[in-house]
């Protein structure tokens, strides 16, 4: 949610007129509200947030709600019971679309083994390639919206996905499709990356073919006039994969709260 700047609700509150509301959450032990410009607000004791249309119209303590806001017919409604109440957080750097474990590789690397070593005897990021190939839509997407999931209940609600595990064109294309199908599905915000040349070719290979850039996987560039408007739509959340993901309720179904 956006917020409170709009004409309207400026006005409301130089008047004195209650603002409208179609969802109020209030009784927060603590609302955390970042001072605005010239000072005021900060963090509200026992406070209160007021929404309309997915815009945050007026914030303050929990007393004067009553004064300060009316709701419209079926506005929610969300007693925090005491809870903080804060703006979501975000995370700027994941890699949601994975298969495979590694951590078998942490006992190599504790006992001396150095990364290239990892990597020659067929481990690193060459591992979570094979797996993540082999892998279907429908097992990667389970996969990622267990770790969504897990980030939401600690309080985050954008993420930023890197692809990166695929490492030809059409598996970097595949990441991003998928990675919009779950921004659909999921009520996590998702701001979906293109790192399409994270490892060379030279990864399992001589030590010294990592330092030749010719040997990234694949370059985009190659293709680029074919996939350029591809990735635009994908990046912008305008392409979804056809194909369902069981037992995951869309954005908005009731057995998925919004956050």
């Amino acid at each position: 949610m956006d917020l409170p700047g709009s004409s309207h609700a400026k006005v409301a509150r130089l008047a004195g007129s209650p603002v409208e509301a179609d969802l109020v959450i209030t009784g927060a032990s603590e609302l955390l509200v970042c001072p605005m410009d010239g000072g005021g607000l900060g963090p509200v004791v026992d406070g209160a947030i007021a929404a309309k249309d997915g815009r945050i119209v007026w914030v303050g303590p929990s007393g004067r709600l009553a004064d300060r806001v009316s709701l419209v017919e079926g506005a929610t409604v969300v007693e925090a019971g005491g809870h903080v109440v804060m703006p979501g957080l975000v995370e700027c750097h994941t890699h949601l679309i994975f298969a495979g474990d590694r951590s078998v590789e942490f006992q190599a690397r504790i006992a001396g083994a150095s990364y290239q070593e990892v990597a020659l005897a067929g481990g690193g990021i060459a591992s979570t390639v094979r797996a993540t190939r082999a892998a279907s839509d429908e097992e990667l997407c389970a996969a990622a919206l267990g770790r969504l999931d897990r980030l939401l209940a600690f309080g985050v609600t954008t993420v930023e996905a890197k692809s990166g595990y695929g490492l030809s064109v059409e598996q970097e294309l595949r990441a991003l499709g998928l990675y919009a199908r779950l921004d659909v599905i999921h009520p996590m915000d998702l701001v979906p990356t293109l790192l399409g040349a994270c490892s060379p070719r030279g990864v399992s290979g001589a030590r010294s073919r990592l330092r030749r850039p010719g040997c990234y996987r694949d370059h985009p560039r190659r293709r680029e006039a074919r996939h350029r408007q591809l990735l635009r739509r994908l990046l912008r959340g305008r392409r979804v994969h056809r194909g369902a993901v069981p037992d995951h309720p869309r954005r908005g179904d009731p057995a998925r709260p919004s956050a």
